[in-house]
Order: C-alpha cells, then structure tokens, then sequence
C-alpha cells in the first residue's frame, strides 16, 4: 500500500546500509523499515530493486501452503514520500524479543553459529528451495536470524529478486543450480559442508571461526 503522508526522516539516523539503499526505522511503523536510495543510484534503478523485492515476496506468498510456517524472507510493504524522498517498506525482522535481528554474518562472528543455528539454516534452505524463490545476493549479511518457538528461525532481508532479464525466474532449474552454488560458497565460507540439499557440520573443523 502507498502512503501520501510525508514521513520525515531527515532527523533519524539510518540504522544500516546495503549497496544501494540506506535503512531507516519507521518512524509510524515498529513493524517496518524504510529504504531510501543511495546518492549514487537512479531513481530508475532502485524502482528496480524495489520491484524486484516486491515481486519476490508476493510469489513466495502465493506459494505458502508448500511449507511449514511463515516464508523465509522480509516482506513488502508498500511504496512511501519521506523528506529525504521516495523509499519503500520492507517488513522488519525483529530478535524475537523486541530488538532489530542480527545477521548470520553477526552471530558468526561472536561463535553462534551452533546446532540450532545450523537446523534454522537448513530450514530456511528447504523452503527457499521449495518455493522457488530467486534471490541474486545470497550472503550470511543478508540473512537474519530470531529466536521462534525455543530455537532460531532464518530470514532473507535483502538481495531478492533476478535480473532485467529474469532468466532465473523463467527457468526453475537455473534457479536451484545458482542458488546451491551460494549455499555451497557459505558453507566454505564458515567450515559447513553442504551436499546440495542441506548443511552439516564438518567433523575436522568448527561451525564458526
């Protein structure tokens, strides 16, 4: 849904940044995040993304009853006009408890990347893989993770979405060979193994380093 309400955010300080978009709290919206574009991409080009982001969401939606539970990626909110110009809303992924969802890439860091961790990874990538969903940018930056139901639960925040030409979205099997080759990357990455289904962890090496 679009708002024609003004959101002034130019006295808020963006809580994050992606490649081409700056991430503010909504300030009407404890739900929800706004992105605005960074100065070097055209309106054009972040129309793009947002479009991309958006298109993701409603397919993975209209494909739910394929799993269990919620889908594993942010979802779109609608079109905004801010003081800082037009942005969009993304859902807002919290910890379970309130505050903003560490990344993977965080929880790596300070040695998190546990058993239950490692089951939440998984299942984020059964229902990525089952739904279908497209996503160019599959990091462990993108990747959120809150506490759900006494264990942890893994949500792609940003990097959804293909191409200008979506060969990826018109051809499933393209889809899971690419997106295996991103799991297969996170998994050297962080001492995993990965056997083009699921993650494990190695028994020569720690889960994080």
């Amino acid at each position: 849904m679009t708002s024609n309400r003004i959101i002034h955010l130019s006295d808020i300080a963006p809580i994050g940044a992606g490649s081409s978009h700056f991430v503010f709290e909504h300030p009407d919206d404890p739900d929800g995040l706004i992105k605005l574009p960074q100065p070097i991409i055209s309106n054009m080009k972040f129309r793009f993304y947002e479009h991309r982001h958006k298109v993701t969401a409603e397919k993975a939606l209209a494909r739910r009853d394929l799993i269990t539970g919620r889908v594993p990626l942010a979802l779109y909110r609608g079109r905004v006009d801010t003081d800082l110009g037009p942005g969009y809303v993304v859902e807002r992924i919290d910890d379970g408890h309130g505050a903003l969802a560490k990344t993977c890439e965080q929880f790596r860091h300070v040695g998190k990347l546990d058993p239950e961790v490692l089951a939440a990874l998984n299942t984020y990538v059964d229902k990525m893989l089952t739904l279908g969903i497209v996503c160019g940018d599959i990091t462990l930056k993108n990747l959120a993770i809150r506490e759900s139901d006494g264990g942890y639960e893994v949500i792609q925040v940003d990097g959804l979405g293909d191409r200008v030409i979506p060969l990826r979205a018109w051809v499933p099997s393209i889809n899971r060979l690419r997106t295996g080759r991103r799991f297969n990357r996170i998994a050297n990455s962080i001492g995993l193994g990965w056997n083009g289904r699921i993650f494990s962890a190695r028994p020569d090496r720690k889960t994080a380093r």
